[in-house]
C-alpha cells in the first residue's frame, strides 16, 4: 500500500492492548507511529511534533478524547482526527470536530482503509 512519504500518526488510548495492537499494525503498514496514554500526554506530544492523523479513545483519565478533539480542532482545523470508543460516542466525537468515528471493536483493515483515504486526499 504505497503512500507518498511517511505519514505520522498519534494514537491516544489508555488501554495498553489497543495501543500495542494499533501501533504494531500501523508501523508494519509503513506509518510513523507515536502513542500516548491519555489526552494530556497526547497534547504534550502534539505540541512537540507534527502529526497527520490523531486516533483517540473517548474515556481516558485527565482529559477525554472528546475534550481533546474539541481542543485540537480549535488549534488546527485541518488536522485529521479519528475518534474510537466501545461506547456509543460517535455523535459526541463528531460534534467536537472529529472527522470520523469508529466503534470498537473494529476491523484493522477497515481502519487502515480510512487512514489511507485521509492520507491520500
Amino acid at each position: 500500500m504505497p503512500l507518498e512519504g511517511r505519514h505520522r500518526i498519534l494514537i491516544i488510548d489508555d488501554d495498553e492492548a489497543i495501543i500495542k495492537l494499533l501501533s504494531d499494525f500501523l508501523t508494519l503498514a509503513g506509518f510513523y507511529v507515536r502513542t500516548a496514554r491519555d489526552g494530556l500526554s497526547g497534547l504534550e506530544l502534539i505540541k512537540k511534533e507534527t502529526f497527520d492523523i490523531i486516533i483517540t479513545d473517548c474515556d481516558m483519565p485527565g482529559m477525554s478524547g472528546i475534550e481533546l478533539t474539541a481542543l485540537l480542532r480549535s488549534m488546527n482545523p485541518s488536522l485529521s482526527i479519528i475518534g474510537i470508543s466501545a461506547d456509543r460516542k460517535g455523535e459526541d466525537f463528531l460534534k467536537a470536530g472529529a472527522d470520523l468515528f469508529i466503534s470498537k471493536p473494529f476491523k484493522l483493515s477497515s481502519l487502515l482503509e480510512k487512514i489511507v483515504e485521509r492520507c491520500s486526499g
